[in-house]
C-alpha cells in the first residue's frame, strides 16, 4: 500500500490529494504534508540568513563595495590622502591610478593588485621576508589539532565540532579566521584538509591525548594573564608570568612550565633563539621525568576528556613522548639549519628518536649515494684518456661528500652504525678510484690523495687499518714509479733513454701504451768460448700489434756486466708492475669471456684448460691436456725456459711442456695460469662440459 513520505500514513482513498515524488520507486506524499515540509524548510533558511546577516553587521566592510573582511588576509591596506584604508582585492583595481602615484611604480602593464602586493612586500621587515621564505614545519606543536581549530585543551567535543563547522563554512569562500593562540600561524595552514584532519585527531581516543598534551591549557587567572599578553604579541611578558608562577613547588606549576615551553617552541619556529632552546629543553626534561606531573596529568586528562580513555593509553603515550618532542627540535634544526637544536636535545635526553634520526640522515645518505653514482660516471679506464677536467670533477664530488659527512657530524650522527657503513662504502669507492688512477693515468699524486681521503673517511677500524697499510704501499709504488721511470739503455746505435710513464713507455721515436701491449719477453744469454765467458746479452722486448720495442743490450768481455744486469732487473720489475698485470687481465678476458684460444709457443689456452698437440708414430696427431678442474702446479723458470707441469695421478707434478723465455708471453705464464684458475673457480658453473 502506498504511504506518505512525510507522515507515514497510507494514501488509500482516491479522494485524498497527493503528489508523486518518485513514481518509479513508488514514493508519494500528501499535498498537505508536502506544503508543511516546504514551509518549515523556508523558515529554517530565513533563520540562517538572519544569523549570517547579524554576523555580517559585526564585521568590517570594504568602503567601496561593502564586502566583509573576514580576516586580515582578505584585504589590502593602502594609504589614501594620508589615511590608511582597507580595500578588498576586487576593489583594489579601482585605486590603480592613485596608488600608482603613491608607490611610484605604476605602469600600463601592472595591475593595482601587483602594485599593492609589491608595496606591501617592500614594507615588510627583513625578519618577515625571511619568515615568508621558510619551509612550513609539521610536528605535534605546530600542526596541533587544537591550534588548527584555534582552541585550548579545555574545550569539549561539542565546542570542537562547532568550531570545525564554523571554520569549514568560511573555508569554502577562502575566509580563514584568526584566534588568540595563532602564534606565527600562516594563513595557508588552516584549510579544508587540515581542519578535517584536526577534527579526526580530536575525536579519536588514541590520537586525542597527543594533541591534548602538546597544546596550551588555559585554566586559571595566571594562564588568562599570559593569554592576554599573547593576544597583544607581548610574548616576553607572557613568558615572565608563566616563569614566575612555575617557581612554586605545587603540581600546578608543572603545567605552567608546559605552557611556557610550548610558547618557547612556537617562538623558536619564528626566530633562532638559543636561550629559548636551552630553557625549553630543560623544561621538557623536567616535565617528562616528573612522576608528580604524570599523576596530575592522568587525573586531569581523565576528567576533562569526554572520550573513553584508560591508563594503558596514557602509559603508551608516555613511552613515546620523548620521541614526539624530538620531532619538534628536528624541525627546528631543518628550519634554521642550526645543529644546536639537535645537539642540545641529545645532550639533555641522552637519546634521539630513531625515525627522527632517519628523517635527518636519509636525505644526507641519498645525497652521498647520488654523489658516488656521479663518481662512477667519471670513467677511469685504460681505453680512455683522463684529463685535468676529469680530476676537477672528482675533486668537486669529494667536496660534496665531505660537506654531507660534515652535516652528519653536526647532528651528532657521524659515528652512528649506519653512518659508519655509509662511510665505509665511500672509502671503498674512493679506494677503487685511487687504484684506477694509479693503474691507468699519470695522476699518481692524485691517486695517493684519494686513498688518503678514503682512509680518513672510513668508519670501521678494520677497513681503516687495511687502507692504512695500502696507503703506505701505494706511497712506495708512487715513489718507485717516479724514480724508476727514466732508464738509460746502453748501446751506440740501439741505446737511448727509455721513459716509463704510468700509462706508456717511450724509447726513441717509439711510444707504446701499456693497454695496447700484446706481448712481452725477456731473457739473458751468456756466451763463452772454450768454457771461457766472453759476453752476456740481455734482451727485453715489448710488442704492440705489429710494432716492436727492443730494449736489448750486452756486455762484451763482461765489462760493466753487474750494472747492466741491475738495469735488466729494473726493466723486468717495471714490466711486472706496469705492463704484465694489464696483459694478463686482457688474455684472461679473451679466453673466458670471448671464448678465444690463445697460444703461447705451442701451448693453447682456452676456457677448459691448456694443451699441446704432437704427432705419434702410427697413431697420428695426439693432444695432451691439463684441465682447469685438474690439480694445477705453478710453472717454474729453469735454464732460460718456463716449465709447465701436469699431475701424475699421485699428487705430484711432472713436467708437461717447456717453453723458452724468449717466446712471446712465456714469462707471464705463472701469473696467467694463476688468474685463469681464479676466474674458473669463481665461474665454474659457466664452463662445465
Amino acid at each position: 500500500m502506498l504511504k506518505c513520505e512525510y507522515c507515514g500514513k497510507e494514501i488509500g482513498l482516491m479522494a485524498v490529494r497527493y503528489t508523486w515524488i518518485d513514481k518509479e520507486n513508488n514514493r508519494a506524499a500528501h499535498d498537505k504534508c508536502l506544503e508543511e515540509y516546504k514551509n518549515k524548510k523556508l523558515e529554517k533558511t530565513k533563520e540562517l540568513d538572519e544569523s549570517i546577516q547579524k554576523e555580517n553587521k559585526k564585521m568590517q566592510k570594504c568602503p567601496k563595495c561593502g564586502r566583509n573582511f573576514f580576516s586580515k588576509d582578505r584585504f589590502q591596506i593602502i594609504n589614501y590622502n594620508g589615511q590608511e584604508m582597507l580595500v578588498c582585492p576586487v576593489c583594489s583595481k579601482k585605486f590603480k591610478e592613485i596608488e600608482g602615484k603613491k608607490v611610484g611604480t605604476s605602469s600600463p602593464q601592472e595591475s593595482a593588485s601587483d602594485i599593492l602586493s609589491s608595496y606591501a612586500q617592500s614594507n615588510k621587515t627583513i625578519s618577515e621576508k625571511i619568515h615568508d621564505n621558510k619551509k612550513p614545519m609539521s610536528n605535534c606543536v605546530l600542526s596541533n589539532a587544537y591550534r588548527i581549530l584555534g582552541l585550548d585543551i579545555n574545550t569539549g567535543q561539542k565546542e570542537i565540532l562547532k568550531r570545525y563547522k564554523e571554520i569549514s563554512i568560511r573555508a569554502k569562500i577562502e575566509d580563514f579566521p584568526c584566534y588568540d593562540l595563532d602564534i606565527g600561524l600562516q594563513s595557508n595552514v588552516r584549510n579544508e584538509d587540515t581542519i578535517k584532519n584536526a577534527l579526526h585527531l580530536l575525536q579519536s581516543p588514541k590520537t586525542n591525548i597527543k594533541e591534548y598534551f602538546f597544546w596550551f591549557q588555559i585554566s586559571d587567572e595566571t594562564d588568562e594573564k599570559s593569554l592576554a599578553f599573547i593576544k597583544k604579541s607581548e610574548f616576553s611578558n607572557a613568558i615572565q608570568i608563566w616563569k614566575s608562577a612555575s617557581e612554586a613547588k605545587s603540581a600546578r606549576s608543572l603545567f605552567y612550565k608546559k605552557n611556557l615551553t610550548l610558547l618557547y617552541c612556537l617562538l623558536m619556529a619564528q626566530e633562532n633563539n638559543l636561550s629559548y632552546l636551552r630553557d625549553s629543553i630543560s623544561l621538557w626534561h623536567e616535565i617528562v621525568n616528573s612522576d608528580k606531573f604524570w599523576t596530575e596529568f592522568s587525573k586531569m586528562y581523565s576528567i576533562s576528556n569526554e572520550l573513553t580513555t584508560n591508563s594503558e593509553t596514557i602509559m603508551e603515550f608516555k613511552k613515546n613522548v620523548v620521541n614526539n618532542i624530538s620531532e619538534i627540535y628536528t624541525d627546528l634544526y631543518q628550519q634554521h639549519n642550526n645543529p644546536r637544536f639537535v645537539q642540545e636535545f641529545k645532550d639533555q635526553f641522552y637519546t634521539f628518536k630513531q625515525t627522527t634520526d632517519t628523517r635527518l640522515q636519509q636525505p644526507i645518505y641519498q645525497a652521498v649515494d647520488n654523489q658516488l653514482e656521479e663518481l662512477k660516471k667519471i670513467k677511469i679506464t685504460k681505453d680512455q684518456d683522463f684529463t685535468d677536467k676529469d680530476i676537477a670533477g672528482v675533486k668537486k664530488i669529494i667536496d660534496g661528500i665531505k660537506s654531507n659527512l660534515d652535516k652528519l657530524s653536526e647532528i651528532g650522527s657521524y659515528d652512528d652504525p649506519q653512518s659508519k657503513v655509509v662511510r665505509d662504502r665511500i672509502a671503498m669507492e674512493l679506494r677503487e678510484e685511487s687504484v684506477l688512477l694509479f693503474n691507468h693515468t699519470d695522476y699518481l699524486d692524485d691517486s695517493l690523495r684519494l686513498l688518503t681521503i678514503a682512509e680518513y673517511f672510513c668508519g670501521t677500524d678494520t677497513l681503516k687499518n687495511k687502507l692504512k697499510g695500502e696507503l703506505e704501499q701505494l706511497k712506495g709504488y708512487v715513489q718507485n714509479a717516479k724514480e724508476a721511470q727514466n732508464l738509460e739503455i746502453p748501446g751506440i746505435l740501439s741505446g737511448g733513454n727509455a721513459s716509463f710513464r704510468s700509462r706508456f713507455v717511450q724509447f726513441g721515436d717509439k711510444k707504446i701504451f701499456y693497454r695496447d701491449v700484446t706481448g712481452v719477453s725477456y731473457n739473458s744469454v751468456k756466451n763463452s768460448v772454450n768454457l771461457v765467458p766472453t759476453s752476456q746479452s740481455y734482451n727485453f722486448i715489448i710488442t704492440s700489434g705489429t710494432e716492436k720495442m727492443s730494449l736489448s743490450f750486452s756486455s762484451t768481455l763482461l765489462i760493466g756486466n753487474k750494472e747492466k744486469q741491475e738495469l735488466w732487473y729494473k726493466l723486468i720489475n717495471l714490466s711486472k708492475q706496469l705492463i704484465e698485470p694489464m696483459l694478463v687481465e686482457k688474455i684472461v678476458k679473451r679466453i673466458f669471456e670471448k671464448g678465444d684460444t690463445v697460444f703461447i709457443g705451442n701451448i693453447g689456452f682456452d676456457k677448459h684448460g691448456f694443451s699441446h698437440s704432437y704427432t705419434k708414430f702410427l697413431k697420428g696427431k695426439q693432444i695432451d691436456q691439463v684441465l682447469w678442474s685438474d690439480p694445477i702446479y705453478k710453472p717454474q723458470f729453469s735454464a732460460g725456459n718456463v716449465i709447465l707441469f701436469k699431475d701424475d695421478g699421485h699428487g705430484h707434478g711432472r713436467p708437461f711442456f717447456s717453453i723458452p723465455m724468449s717466446t712471446e708471453n712465456a714469462v707471464i705464464l705463472p701469473e696467467l695460469i694463476h688468474d685463469c684458475m681464479a676466474y674458473f673457480s669463481v665461474n665454474v658453473n659457466k664452463f662445465k662440459w
